[in-house]
């Protein structure tokens, strides 16, 4: 298909899905891969608050082969086309499918950032059109050390993804949850503008607009130390740190609107269930009062009708 211009943040009506699964946004390199290996590595196969699993055996290998590579020391290849990794997750008792996207960071970029239209580009608007929630990967490198250009992803390109989510309906009750990456090379530098909720309004003012109600996060999938070269990373230790609470959040958040939607069903039934007795009440008693009447008229004719059959009766001849 040819690259045409489109208006990512517009689709017509008749494509609005049920929203049922969390969508994992993040620009070329923002970790995405790396965060999904090492949050099922935390998930799968636990029996503590939070579980995630595979719901089919080619889920769970290319999990398990990308955890086996980093647990090895080596860096998993990048993602060169849209991979669909069907989960299940489980928390408070609650079961929920989920399908986490993992692709290319450039079809981000051609969806939200230079507006044309192929055939990948319109898988990841359909499956961020059926967002229940997303978690928003950012690396805090791009922003602070990278020009212009390349930080187009992280702050204008992810507001116009937030954007297209909450100007669709429900999407005001999609939780958001922004996500620093690789915090353990740049957590002092996030400390030091002042924590991570300060960073991201410094850093991020358009993602923050977007997203009105957001909860910030900091994680390290994969720790490491300076290589030799200046800016160079050596790949040190693969870890799970804050990888889970995006998600935990996210289900947590998804749990209490799904209780409030019930709530307010309820309260809405109860209401008309009211309204139902109301209305057989007042009709009964307007139904009451118009027989009260009836009677009463009734008494008053035939007490009328005696007093007149009387009233003739000692009439004198």
């Amino acid at each position: 298909m040819p690259d045409t211009p489109i208006d990512s943040r517009k689709a017509s009506p008749a494509r609005v899905r049920k929203r049922n699964r969390i969508v994992i946004l993040g620009r070329t390199q923002a970790g995405k891969t790396v965060y999904l290996a090492a949050l099922y590595d935390a998930c799968w196969n636990n029996d503590k608050h939070m579980q995630v699993e595979a719901v089919d055996g080619r889920s769970h290998k290319a999990m398990m082969e990308n955890i086996e590579t980093l647990r090895s020391g080596r860096w998993p290849s990048s993602t060169s086309g849209i991979r669909y990794i069907d989960l299940v997750a489980r928390c408070d008792g609650v079961v929920r499918p989920l399908t986490c996207i993992d692709y290319p960071g450039e079809v981000f970029s051609k969806a939200f950032i230079d507006g044309v239209e192929t055939d990948d580009v319109h898988e990841l608007l359909e499956h961020i059109d059926q967002a229940a929630a997303v978690i928003s990967l950012v690396d805090p490198r791009v922003v602070t050390k990278e020009s212009a250009t390349k930080s187009m992803d992280d702050n204008f390109g992810m507001a116009k993804a937030i954007e297209r989510i909450r100007s669709w309906p429900e999407g005001d009750k999609v939780p958001i949850a922004i996500v620093l990456t690789k915090c353990d090379k740049y957590h002092h530098h996030i400390k030091s503008k002042g924590g991570p909720i300060v960073f991201v309004r410094k850093y991020y003012p358009s993602l923050i607009n977007a997203a009105g109600k957001a909860k910030v996060f900091e994680s390290t999938a994969i720790t490491t130390r300076r290589g030799d070269r200046e800016g160079s990373s050596v790949f040190r230790k693969f870890s799970s740190q804050g990888v889970v609470e995006p998600l935990r959040w996210a289900m947590n958040e998804l749990n209490q609107n799904e209780r409030r939607i019930q709530q307010e069903q309820m309260a809405k039934e109860t209401r008309k269930h009211l309204e139902k007795i109301n209305k057989e009440e007042l009709a009964n008693k307007q139904k009451a009062i118009k027989l009260w009447t009836i009677g009463w008229i009734l008494f008053v004719l035939i007490f009328a009708g005696v007093a007149i059959t009387a009233a003739l009766i000692v009439l004198p001849e």
